[in-house]
């Protein structure tokens, strides 16, 4: 006699180029608190994210975000969001020009920490190299001790979706 298998729960923290409806799936499915990261961010300024602003503000405050769809509703509770979004200056003043003052009015931007470094194209000084593998180590052990003492937090909870 074979044993049931337990099925395996899928912890997804990073998502990338993702639609509204994918990344309010995951949040529910597998773990209210994600990231949303990209190093080529072109594509989520071009995409249908973008066009939803007040969704990227209530999953950054934490504000419960219900879905009722006609063949799907459920609750994401105390979602927990953090945006990286590496993009190029031309994409970004695209966005602004055509939703700067949207993202202003409903307060995007002011959860934002838009910066933009000088180039250091060509320029790559290493002065504390020594130094960069032992920092390396205590940035990955603090990650590493910050995540577990969140695991049971991050972990998909079981169906919540009582009547309140």
């Amino acid at each position: 006699m074979t044993k049931p298998r337990k099925q395996r729960v899928r912890l997804r923290l990073i998502y990338q180029d993702t639609t509204p409806a994918a990344f309010l799936e995951g949040l529910y499915k597998n773990s209210p608190s994600a990231g949303l990261c990209e190093d080529e961010a072109g594509r989520i300024f071009q995409g249908r994210l973008i066009d939803e602003l007040a969704l990227l503000n209530k999953t950054w405050n934490g504000s419960t975000v219900s879905v009722d769809r006609k063949h799907e509703s459920f609750r994401v509770r105390s979602p927990r969001c953090t945006i990286s979004w590496m993009v190029q200056p031309s994409t970004f003043k695209k966005f602004m020009d055509r939703k700067g003052d949207e993202a202003r009015g409903v307060g995007f931007l002011a959860r934002c920490l838009v910066c933009y470094p000088e180039t250091r194209q060509g320029k790559r000084p290493m002065s504390d190299y020594d130094q960069l593998p032992k920092a390396i180590e205590e940035f990955s052990a603090r990650v590493t001790e910050l995540l577990n003492d969140q695991i049971d937090f991050l972990r998909p909870r079981a169906s919540e979706d009582d009547d309140e």
